[in-house]
């Protein structure tokens, strides 16, 4: 069994607790790394919404906290709680991209500030293992959808007429579904648009009126269904930025010949290949 300790603050991404219990209620994330795993490893996960609790308290964990960023700092202090409670894997949740700039659809541009982001959290894994002898035996996944996870869910536009086989063909969808074809980007990771601008492409604003015409909403369940009727493998070729990314982070868990290295990031000279 793999343990995953997983970091993320939206319910839509990365799940949520239930009310009345404390299990978890699994988000698009935990689908996608049961998939990419496949029926190789049984995983189990907790959730972790606030790392506040956790507190720095040695002095030389400390003085590498001030030198990390805001992301940094997280990952350091969730890879701290993975290490203590003996957990194989520390998966750190965060959006590529929220800032609304004509930029934002130039691949380069992404590239860098997926790369940025990224280098931020392993840094914050590095700064958590110096304290620990046996860090190496728990991996760090950085999980960095570009723009935001509706972005990878637009990644397979087959995945919505298998999740929602009956969505758009008989009530009041019909006719919108024959007089409106919104369709899937061709490049998920690269569609951008204004926020407040429901006719925009904003991933969240072109998600919804995709869904719209299979009668659905955007919410964590609906989510779910698009996340486990995708074809991972077309995701990491119209996702390559980040999708392919995060596919061979989460291959490497089932892989114990993998160490220092994920996907190609060399931890000395904080690259990526």
């Amino acid at each position: 069994m793999i343990k995953i300790r997983i970091y993320g603050e939206g319910s839509t991404d990365c799940g949520v607790h239930g009310f009345v219990t404390t299990e978890l209620l699994e988000g698009p994330v935990e689908v996608y790394i049961r998939k990419i795993l496949s029926d190789q490893e049984v995983v189990e996960f907790t959730l972790i919404t606030d790392l506040r609790k956790e507190k720095l308290d040695r002095p030389k964990f400390q003085r590498i906290g001030k030198k990390l960023g805001k992301h940094g700092l997280k990952a350091a202090l969730l890879m701290r709680s993975a290490l203590a409670d003996k957990y194989h894997c520390a998966a750190y949740y965060s959006d590529g991209d929220r800032e609304q700039c004509c930029d934002a659809r130039q691949e380069a541009v992404c590239r860098k500030r997926y790369k940025g982001l990224k280098d931020e959290i392993v840094s914050g894994f590095e700064a958590a293992r110096v304290e620990n002898s046996t860090a190496d035996e728990v991996h760090g996944v950085a999980i960095i959808p570009m723009k935001m996870i509706e972005s990878w869910l637009m990644g397979d536009p087959d995945a919505f007429s298998h999740a929602f086989p009956d969505g758009g063909k008989k009530g009041k969808h019909k006719k919108k579904h024959q007089e409106q074809q919104e369709s899937c980007p061709n490049q998920p990771e690269l569609d951008w648009g204004a926020h407040n601008d429901p006719s925009s492409n904003y991933p969240k604003n072109r998600l919804t009126r995709i869904l719209e015409l299979y009668g659905q909403t955007c919410n964590r369940e609906t989510f779910c269904e698009i996340a486990e009727h995708s074809n991972v493998e077309k995701l990491r070729q119209t996702c390559p930025i980040s999708f392919a990314d995060f596919y061979e982070q989460v291959r490497a868990l089932s892989n114990d010949s993998v160490k220092e290295s994920v996907n190609g990031y060399d931890h000395q000279k904080n690259t990526i290949d």
